[in-house]
């Protein structure tokens, strides 16, 4: 599965400080901003695995660039069968076409405005429809396209349907928004497909507040920004690379293993790793699978690993 979504970021110094910098005119960094308010932003879309939280595009772009422009790039290059997981922000007849041409599939949140007709009902809240967009500038696109319409209502908030263009019936309702449960066994049973689209908020998280891609970017120039922008993604995709090798070795759902925790054993091991030959980044994420997804003190973890270094930095 594919995972699709966007966030904007500034650039910040400290609480309610936030030095502007405009992304689109290089020779123009901007002044120290002391309000409350974020600096010139810009904006970053990214396609990832959301079951791994594993990055594999992305795009940074002035804020100006719409989401939709940026998702038609990284768009390009899907195998047949892969499924997209989409925002109604995303809500876009290109896209939809864009994704089906190459055999793919997307499930994306209705939008209000959208027209559908109910073409043939499947259940009490599930239905086929076509969507005919009006808009000129779709009309070297087939006119219409059938999607299967689900709603579905999560407690505490109000109704929304989800559409897809896979219209194979024998993937449930409950398999599409269903919410994640406890049998009478005790045994948890996974949420909906769909709801695997959050998992992009935790991806952003990670990268914004642990790596402290926000409020830690130095430079002045697009050029710069993209640089060091670009290291972050790097350094998030190789850990999390890391934590799956480690959770496939013991048996483990990589989501259940602490991003935060292997960051910092990585750091607190950096030295370690740097004096001993032969001990690799994937040992220490193999004991750090081990101790219980609890935080490994840096003495123990060199110990597991026979790492006999005591060179470490104050």
């Amino acid at each position: 599965y594919w995972d699709f979504d966007a966030a904007g970021f500034g650039w910040h110094t400290g609480s309610g400080g936030a030095a502007a910098f405009d992304v689109s005119d290089p020779t123009a960094p901007g002044q120290l901003n002391r309000t409350d308010r974020h600096g010139t932003q810009a904006r970053m879309v990214v396609l990832t695995f959301p079951l791994v939280r594993m990055p594999w595009k992305y795009r940074l772009c002035p804020l100006k660039c719409s989401e939709r422009t940026c998702a038609a790039e990284l768009l390009e290059g899907l195998s047949p069968g892969d499924l997209v997981l989409m925002d109604k922000g995303f809500w876009s007849y290109g896209l939809f076409w864009q994704i089906a041409a190459q055999q793919g599939f997307f499930a994306i949140r209705r939008f209000a405005n959208a027209r559908l007709k109910t073409v043939q009902k499947l259940g009490p809240d599930d239905r086929l429809v076509h969507y005919c967009p009006t808009d000129r500038k779709w009309k070297h696109l087939p006119r219409s396209m059938t999607l299967r319409m689900i709603r579905y209502q999560v407690p505490g908030f109000r109704a929304t349907a989800l559409l897809t263009n896979r219209l194979d019936r024998r993937m449930s309702v409950r398999q599409w928004v269903g919410l994640a449960t406890r049998s009478s066994a005790g045994i948890t049973l996974d949420g909906g497909v769909y709801h695997r689209r959050w998992e992009i908020e935790t991806s952003f998280r990670e990268m914004k507040v642990h790596q402290k891609m926000e409020g830690a970017l130095r430079g002045r120039t697009v050029a710069a920004i993209e640089y060091e922008v670009a290291g972050h993604v790097l350094l998030y995709l190789l850990v999390r690379w890391l934590i799956v090798e480690a959770a496939v070795k013991e048996g483990l759902d990589p989501l259940r293993l602490s991003y935060l925790g292997a960051l910092n054993e990585l750091l607190g091991l950096a030295p370690a790793l740097l004096d001993r030959s032969g001990i690799t980044a994937a040992d220490v994420l193999f004991v750090y699978s081990n101790s219980g997804v609890n935080h490994l003190p840096v003495e123990m973890a060199v110990e597991a690993i026979g790492c006999t270094s005591r060179a470490y930095p104050c």
